[in-house]
């Protein structure tokens, strides 16, 4: 008898230490489960914050496409404007070219 009480002693120690083990677990999800309201709200805030970068980022795109596309154009007329003053410069260039060998005697 005395050896019985013995074996189920072990048994119900052995019990409650597992119990144990499932109230700390349990506890420990509790206080995970009290956290995730606050982890969704913190998530959202990243989430939402992301999306503002984002949409600053889409912004800032467009605004330097637009700044390149004018900055673009701007040079084009540049360089066409300096081609048509050296294509001026060269007619130019030939026509007095061309007036001196035909007022100038050769010798």
């Amino acid at each position: 008898m005395v050896e019985e009480l013995g074996a189920q002693k072990m048994m119900l120690e052995d019990r409650v230490s597992q119990l144990q083990a499932t109230v700390e677990d349990l506890e420990v999800r509790a206080r995970c489960g009290s956290r995730w309201p606050q982890c969704r709200l913190t998530c959202g805030r990243w989430r939402m914050s992301l999306q503002v970068s984002v949409q600053t980022l889409r912004e800032l795109n467009e605004e330097l496409e637009e700044n390149h596309l004018a900055t673009e154009k701007q040079l084009q007329d540049e360089v066409d404007f300096k081609d048509t003053i050296i294509r001026t410069q060269v007619r130019a260039a030939k026509h007095c070219e061309w007036h001196y060998l035909m007022v100038v005697p050769l010798k």
